[in-house]
């Protein structure tokens, strides 16, 4: 059965509904463990579940700003607690990794790991889009005031390039799908107001243009933020995204499975040499001598995989 891993943000009404989830996975044989703030420990322990403390959770919190609570605001978002995100997944190797939907940082390490992510909303999701956007909005701009590099805060980036949203509401009571998770009614920029060229709902051609209007015509990216409907921390990120891919940089990842970014021909040449001294090396025999020989982690399903798919059947 799988080995699950999740992610959690234990404020407000998040942990209560998460453990009823994981307890009815653990009925079916999975085995969930969670990972989280020092007080979540003792209530996901005490429901009878592993709990992993992340001990620099508020390790940074004394560089973010006091207009909303700082503490919480470095556990989902400070660099330090990414990087312990980072080495738990490796230590854990998990089969499936949830995230809650309002941690920032846990979303953006999500997008190493080779296997399948799944981002948990334990609130309305269409009936709070506002509200979602607004407060993982604010959370990056306090990472950014505390002198940190900007993370995405757009949804498409966040939430809609995971494998699956789950949402634990009824579809009777969130109301339908918009047709995308764009800011239109926020965006004032004459061009979209003039022509029906521009599409407001088009969070890439909002994106583009905003980077255009920034980097070309030289507009301060606040004022840009203000006339497209979009964050500071959007657009930082769509900056990075577009210097590095260009406008496909501008598109919002593609949902499935994802190709395994760790697995370079340098590491598939090493897997290849291994299986030439011992045939029956197994999956997980060998991402331990990946690990150990390149410092990266690959999960062995995606060993087996890549194996299968060269016509060698694991034993």
């Amino acid at each position: 059965m799988a080995k699950i891993l999740w992610l959690n943000w234990s404020g407000g009404g998040n942990l209560p509904p998460s453990l009823g989830i994981a307890r009815a996975l653990d009925e079916r044989g999975h085995s969930v463990a969670f990972a989280g703030r020092p007080e979540m420990v003792p209530r996901v322990e005490g429901a009878g579940f592993r709990a992993i403390e992340l001990t620099r959770a508020y390790e940074q919190a004394d560089r973010y700003p006091k207009r909303w609570m700082p503490r919480a605001a470095s556990f989902l978002s400070s660099p330090a607690t990414a990087e312990q995100i980072r080495a738990v997944v490796a230590a854990e190797r998990p089969d499936l990794i949830v995230v809650d939907a309002m941690f920032p940082a846990a979303l953006s390490e999500a997008a190493r790991f080779d296997g399948p992510v799944v981002v948990m909303c334990q609130t309305f999701l269409f009936r709070l889009l506002a509200t979602w956007r607004n407060t993982i909005a604010m959370i990056v701009g306090m990472r950014v005031d505390a002198g940190f590099a900007a993370l995405p805060s757009d949804l498409d980036t966040l939430w809609m390039s995971r494998d699956r949203v789950l949402v634990s509401t009824l579809d009777t009571l969130d109301g339908p799908p918009p047709g995308g998770l764009a800011h239109p009614e926020k965006v004032r920029h004459p061009s979209f107001e003039e022509s029906d060229f521009f599409d407001p709902h088009d969070l890439v051609q909002l994106k583009y243009e905003t980077l255009r209007a920034v980097e070309v015509d030289g507009r301060p990216i606040a004022v840009a933020a203000a006339d497209f409907g979009l964050s500071r921390p959007t657009i930082y990120q769509a900056q990075e995204n577009f210097r590095q891919n260009g406008v496909e940089g501008l598109l919002p990842r593609k949902r499935g499975p994802k190709k395994p970014r760790k697995l370079t021909p340098e590491v598939s040449d090493y897997m290849r040499t291994e299986l030439s001294h011992d045939p029956d090396l197994k999956p997980g025999a060998l991402a331990r001598s990946v690990q150990e020989r390149f410092g990266i982690v690959l999960h062995p399903r995606t060993i087996e995989k890549a194996l299968e798919k060269k016509g060698r059947q694991t034993p």
